[in-house]
């Protein structure tokens, strides 16, 4: 079960501070809803812990943003 009231903080300082909707973080959060290490569906070829995930999954989402050609 994902702790929303600690985590809903932690997720929109981070999407906020790459200018990416919070909404959109906690919408891969509660997709992926991996255990520990996993919160965001990162996988390893390391370790992670759930700071380093959400890290992660906020960087890439924005880069997509960024890049994104529509066709």
């Amino acid at each position: 079960m994902i702790d929303w009231i600690n985590e809903k903080p932690t997720i929109r300082d981070a999407a906020c501070e790459k200018g990416v909707d919070p909404a959109f973080i906690m919408a891969i959060r509660q997709t992926e809803n991996g255990g520990p290490g996993i919160e965001f569906g990162v996988e390893p070829p390391r370790k992670y812990n759930y700071d380093d995930q959400l890290r992660l999954c906020v960087a890439r989402v924005a880069h997509r943003l960024e890049t994104f050609q529509p066709t």
